[in-house]
């Protein structure tokens, strides 16, 4: 009989394994990274190799193993939160406020949770949503985040209006829009698109069948922009 054998039979094995932390991580998922079974011997189990296994855990951030003799595993895990919901070439996943990956996810299993849309749109969604984060009516009127060019956003509404940002300064655009909803009501009315690309000029585009009932005319719109305090002629 080996060592280690003569060991586990002498009680130094692991008879049991206790978790803290654990809510999105699942059983197997811990239990294949802890490898440690009924034949593992508490002296020499590597408990800092078990900790890197169970780190490379989508859902762990970080993760402490500890003997607790005779016969004890005690593990204490730190999981990532969600923080959005991110669609990308047909798929979706949930990933937390660094873009990490963290499960295939449907958006209706996340309905608290933003939805962002694009490549890039993971990794810069938290710096999107620390920007909005003074501007709660705009946020509850949002249906998605959309990344373009992995360079900017264009916020998609549940009315089906598009809010087209800068790849810079999306603060100073957000005040200009917030200064125009307050004076001329501009996200209650049936526009296609808000282009704020431009900090000193803000157009706003009718729909195509609003626009031809227009004859094709230009319709001017007095703008007041947070960059220079000034108005700007804004044309459809």
């Amino acid at each position: 009989m080996g060592v280690q054998r003569l060991a586990v039979v002498a009680g130094f094995g692991v008879e049991r394994v206790t978790v803290e932390g654990q809510r999105h991580a699942t059983d197997m998922a811990i239990t294949t990274a802890l490898a440690a079974g009924p034949d593992t011997m508490m002296l020499s189990f590597d408990t800092d190799a078990a900790k890197e296994r169970l780190e490379a855990v989508p859902w762990i951030r970080h993760a402490q193993v500890m003997r607790l003799l005779p016969s004890t595993l005690q593990v204490v895990i730190e999981e990532r939160e969600p923080y959005a919901v991110w669609q990308t070439k047909g798929k979706t996943f949930v990933v937390d406020d660094q873009g990490v990956v963290l499960a295939p996810a449907l958006p209706q299993a996340y309905p608290d949770l933003p939805l962002v849309v694009g490549e890039g749109a993971s990794k810069n969604a938290s710096a999107l949503y620390a920007a909005l984060e003074p501007y709660g009516e705009l946020r509850d009127k949002m249906l998605a985040a959309l990344r373009v060019g992995d360079r900017r956003w264009t916020l998609k509404l549940r009315t089906g209006m598009e809010i087209m940002l800068p790849d810079d300064n999306i603060e100073v655009a957000l005040q200009s829009l917030t200064k125009l909803a307050q004076e001329r009501g501009v996200l209650e009315e049936d526009f296609a698109a808000i282009d704020l690309r431009l900090l000193d000029r803000i157009t706003v585009r009718f729909h195509e069948t609003a626009a031809a009932n227009q004859s094709g005319t230009a319709v001017p719109i007095d703008v007041p922009t947070a960059s220079t305090g000034a108005t700007s002629k804004g044309k459809t």
